[in-house]
This record gives C-alpha cells, structure tokens and sequence, in this order.
C-alpha cells in the first residue's frame, strides 16, 4: 500500500511539473509571429469603392476602433469581448505613419483582413474578425476607404494601451488559432438577380452575421461557414 501511495505520489508530481512547464512555454512563447506573405497590389481609390468601404467599414470596422473621446478610429477598450481573452484593446487605423497605418501598403491591409496577420508578423487573434471569403472588390472598397479623406481616419497619434492577453488567448494561437491563407483564385460578388446566393454571400463573406448568431465562436469554422456549430 505504501508503494502505491508512493507511486501515485510521484505520478502526481511528474503531471503538476509537466503542466507548469508547458504554461511557462506558453506565457514565453506569447502570440506568434509569422512571416507576412508579400501582397503586390495598389488599389484605385474611386468614389464607388470609397461609397462601398465607407458602408462596409461602419458595419465591420467602426463599432470597435471608434473612439469617441478622439472622434477617429484611434482604439479603445473592446468591453464586449469575453473576459477569457484577457483585456484587449483595439488599434489605431487612422491614417498616421507611426501610431497608424499610413505606411502599410494596400497589399498590408488585404493580408490582415484575410489572414489576420499585421506587416511585423504580429498575428491577431479570434478577437480581430477575418474575411477569407469577402470579395477582392468589397476588400478594395475597404482599402479605398481607408485611404479617403473621411475625419474618423484622418492621422491621430492617439493610440489606446497595449493589450493584456491571457494565457488562454496565448494558447489558442499557438495550438488553435492559426493565420487563413490567401484566396488562390479572384472571389467575385455573386449576381444581384441571384437573391439566394447573393443572401448566402452577405451572411457568410461580406458581413459574417454567423460569427454573431453561431452557438460558440470556438467552434466557428471561417472558411466553411456553414460547418460551424450552431449555424
């Protein structure tokens, strides 16, 4: 009996060293960087896309980087995320060189829409909404937007505190969450006079209503919307 107690004592000991060791790997290794994937691209700033970004970024973009002690998209506090991902603040994309996004080129603003990762490899976890399946126009629209002259993105060297993720935001990203790759081929807006696939592309490419109305953003499947659970 003495030897069991033992045993189990050791066996203990061993489980609650390896769980300390990999949290302490996890803490150190914190979010993943990756190697940003070059994007070759400069889109044309017309007034049709500046119209068509202007919509989709005030459904999409506003609600979480608009401050309203600034008036821009200077970032804030994201209170509406769960208190599991620790405390996270959204960024600044007005259009300053420094605290901004000024200097991204338009290829770096359509590879952190769609796979999430920012020009310095930084990756952005579940709380920074992907578009893998938005269309390369809708994704334009949001550049040209970006680009534009509108008083909410205009340079501000405002910028909100640096986020506190927690150890499980640590490791979802290196376990779970990963960046989504690059489209291979053009994705187009279905046409107008299809009313079902156009429905199915505003739900599940353009304004993601999934990600909202699914049972559990765990389970949420961004390249395959409809597999996601509770759908």
């Amino acid at each position: 009996m003495k030897r069991f107690f033992k045993v189990l004592l050791y066996a203990v000991l061993f489980i609650a060293i390896a769980i300390g060791g990999l949290l302490i790997y996890i803490n150190s290794k914190a979010i993943p960087h990756y190697d940003p994937e070059v994007i070759e691209l400069t889109v044309e700033v017309t007034p049709e896309r500046v119209i068509q970004g202007k919509k989709l970024a005030n459904t999409l973009c506003v609600e979480c980087h608009y401050n309203e002690e600034t008036g821009k998209l200077t970032g804030k506090f994201s209170a509406d995320l769960p208190p599991e991902f620790g405390k996270i603040y959204s960024r600044n994309i007005t259009q300053d060189n420094f605290y901004g996004i000024g200097k991204w080129s338009d290829g770096d603003i359509v590879r952190l829409l769609r796979t999430g990762v920012r020009p310095d490899g930084e990756y952005l976890p579940a709380y920074m909404p992907k578009f893998p399946l938005m269309a390369d126009e809708d994704i334009y629209s949001v550049v040209a937007w970006l680009r534009s002259n509108d008083e909410r993105i205009q340079a501000s060297t405002e910028e909100a505190p640096p986020s506190e993720p927690s150890l499980l935001t640590y490791a979802l990203t290196q376990f779970v969450m990963k960046p989504y790759p690059l489209p291979k081929e053009e994705i187009t807006v279905p046409d107008s006079n299809d009313a079902v696939a156009l429905g199915r592309y505003l739900a599940t490419g353009q304004l993601a209503c999934y990600a909202c109305h699914s049972k559990d953003f765990k389970d949420m499947n961004e390249l395959e919307p409809e597999k996601s659970l509770g759908f």
